[in-house]
């Protein structure tokens, strides 16, 4: 055991010797996977606002009550909030539609009150200019619901008189038709109550910030091997052939070799937090506050769990990276292999695009990729409530890629 403490020392040493051009490599990645990721968080996170519809509405002759239920349509939120009505006549409206000064053009026929009162229900007429966009999408959705609504409370007191008939009370149909006409239009004109209002993420339970630091995070960890591949090169079979006889075989010296990358992770990691402390202090960049706020808000309580998940994180990094230059070699094709990788895998598990805009196939894959388990990992970190559930599948995905890199390697120079 003496031994191997003798060598871990030793690789450790070598590690120390990298360590500035990985810190440097790591604070040159950080700065474009920030710049990249603030980019697509503000890109993604935008929203238009949606203009409002000018409404063209053709009322008939003596159209007091048809204008006064316009009018009442028009009050109702869901509608107010998008459409703004204008009376207008019939050459009129149709030369404004043309010119596409009015969005769209709603006909009301005559008699239109009396014939929802009657059952006939005479429908009003939309014309719309063209092919219709996102505003008169949203316009057509309120007019078809309206209409199901409108048809909906008119079958119900159809059923309602067809009762009373069969009861043989007659009589009793006008004062059925009120309470139900009550009824139907305070649920009918109070619309709020049939929706609740829910906040939909593309980025799940964290906020866009969150979700493409977690992403750079763990790009750049797993890149951080790139400057560091000298730490891969192995010496002289003489002297792996002496390593082993001396007790350190293949397991002690993947061993080392992790626990020296993990030394350059941390120590890159924290330069690199350090650089972007100081930045963000003197550009007073919001991004930074609201990662660290939510860092110090939910890592009152379990903040020595969170320390395990953050070494753990680093431990599976390393580990994957030792197994990347175990198969593919420490030369050019090691580093090609660690970024061919690494960004493959991003992609899938939605460190460029969240993955709800990826394919299905792809979503399923994702499930299976070591870095969407470092993903996960990264966002539990500043995430609230407990994090043994995170801390175990990544030292899980650690312990398997440093059993492969136990199995079999290929020496490179």
């Amino acid at each position: 055991m003496g031994t191997f403490w003798v060598y871990l020392k030793l690789e450790l040493k070598r590690a120390v010797r990298f360590l500035p051009w990985s810190a440097l490599g790591a604070a040159a990645l950080a700065g474009l996977l920030g710049a990249a990721a603030l980019f697509a968080s503000q890109v993604l996170s935008g929203s238009r606002e949606i203009t409002r519809l000018q409404v063209g509405v053709i009322l008939p002759e003596n159209g007091g009550a048809a204008r006064q239920a316009v009018s009442m349509l028009g009050s109702l939120e869901s509608v107010e909030t998008i459409c703004d009505f204008v009376y207008v006549g019939e050459d009129e409206g149709i030369a404004r539609t043309e010119s596409g000064d009015l969005d769209c053009l709603m006909a009301v026929p005559e008699n239109f009150v009396g014939s929802i009162m009657d059952g006939s229900n005479e429908p009003v007429t939309i014309l719309f200019d063209g092919q219709p966009g996102l505003e008169e999408r949203i316009f057509q959705e309120l007019t078809r619901a309206g209409a199901e609504t409108l048809g909906s409370a008119q079958a119900g007191i159809y059923a309602a008189d067809r009762y009373c008939i069969l009861l043989g009370t007659p009589e009793t149909i006008p004062a059925a038709e009120q309470w139900l006409n009550e009824r139907y239009l305070a649920y009918g004109l109070d619309r709020t109550v049939y929706f609740r209002n829910r906040q939909v993420s593309a980025f799940g339970e964290v906020s866009a910030v969150c979700h493409y630091g977690a992403a750079a995070a763990v790009f750049g960890l797993l890149l951080c091997g790139i400057p560091a591949a000298g730490l891969f090169r192995r010496e002289n079979p003489a002297l792996r052939e002496k390593l082993t006889l001396a007790g350190i075989g293949r397991v002690r010296q993947t061993a080392g070799a992790v626990t020296g990358m993990w030394l350059l992770l941390a120590a890159s990691a924290a330069a690199v937090a350090a650089a972007a402390w100081a930045v963000s202090a003197v550009l007073g960049l919001d991004w930074w506050d609201e990662l660290t706020g939510i860092l110090r808000e939910n890592a009152r309580r379990t903040a020595g769990s969170r320390l395990i998940l953050l070494a753990v994180l680093l431990f599976a990094a390393a580990a994957l990276i030792t197994l990347c230059y175990r198969a593919a070699g420490a030369g050019i094709g090691g580093m090609m292999a660690l970024f061919g990788l690494t960004a493959g895998m991003m992609f899938f598990s939605g460190g460029f695009l969240p993955e709800v805009f990826l394919p299905e196939s792809f979503r399923q894959i994702a499930r299976f990729l070591p870095t969407t388990v470092l993903m996960d990992g990264m966002k539990r970190f500043f995430l609230p409530g407990e994090v043994w559930r995170n801390v175990l599948l990544t030292a899980l995905t650690g312990g398997i890629a440093f059993a492969l890199s136990c199995a079999g390697r290929r020496e490179g120079r």
